[in-house]
């Protein structure tokens, strides 16, 4: 039998936190990706909207819609981490060959 285990908002809160400090640091970093990033931090905002209004309705267990698209958020920040690193393993590829 799988173990459920409880998702606070408090969690989440703290995580959309970290998400968006490393997309205005990759915002800063390459102006190239910063369509995606906007994208992406306007994702964060609606879906943290949607967990203040569940926190407001006092529920203590996030709904399964909600973890699910967090979770599909946090894969979305996966991908792009991998992208920024190549991106900037390219750059300073670059560089070195260039400068």
């Amino acid at each position: 039998m799988m173990k459920k285990e409880v998702i606070f908002d408090a969690n989440l809160h703290f995580e959309h936190k970290r998400w968006r400090s490393e997309l205005d640091f990759w915002e800063d970093e390459f102006i190239l990706h910063g369509g995606v990033i906007d994208s992406m931090q306007e994702g964060i905002e609606k879906h943290e909207a949607s967990i203040v209004g569940h926190s407001q309705l006092r529920k203590e267990i996030m709904d399964v819609a909600l973890v699910k698209k967090h979770v599909d958020f946090r894969e979305r920040m996966e991908t792009q981490r991998q992208i920024y690193a190549d991106l900037k393993k390219e750059f300073f590829r670059f560089l070195t060959k260039y400068m």
